[in-house]
């Protein structure tokens, strides 16, 4: 039964994705030059003249929100390892897209530390996920009830833990 139990790194990959949200929408990501700071929230809505807006990064917020969300509510390391594929996809696609505006941009650019910070923290949540995939596949036990006492036991058992019963084959 998936889910009765709490997950410690479920809920660790949940507060990964929300501090991922966070950097990405309030920490600096990009330098454009040394007064102006950008960061995700800023390519969204285009900020000042000369910038380009970017709408495809509200994406980046809702991926790592979803992975959030589906973190939370106890889904497989199957399903969040999907997700959080996704979002390191995207942010690797917005350091080409962003790496690409800084270039062809009149003065020079850098990519920041928070942005460098959100892509390790995007890195981490993905090993995470895979190596929940590998405890949750050997943490699977096959189940089946004991046809006298009717209880949860292995498939493998042959003696009944609750009623002392040698189970059939």
């Amino acid at each position: 039964m998936e889910g009765s139990k709490t997950n410690p790194l479920k809920i660790v990959v949940g507060v990964c994705a929300l501090v991922m949200c966070i950097l990405f929408f309030a920490v600096p990501l990009i330098q454009a030059d040394r007064n102006t700071t950008l960061t995700g929230w800023d390519f969204v809505v285009g900020k000042g003249s000369g910038y380009v807006q970017f709408p495809a990064t509200i994406v980046l917020l809702i991926a790592p929100a979803l992975l959030m969300i589906l973190a939370f509510l106890r889904k497989s390391f199957k399903i969040l390892s999907v997700v959080s594929s996704i979002c390191l996809t995207l942010v690797i696609v917005f350091l080409i897209v962003a790496s690409s505006m800084l270039s062809s941009w009149q003065y020079g650019g850098d990519i920041s530390i928070g942005f460098w910070f959100s892509l390790i923290v995007s890195i981490g949540i993905c090993i995470m996920t895979f190596s929940g995939i590998k405890n949750e596949n050997k943490n699977l036990v096959q189940i089946k009830k004991c046809p006298f006492c009717a209880n949860d036991i292995k498939q493998e058992a042959i003696i009944c833990q609750f009623c002392g019963k040698d189970i059939p084959k």
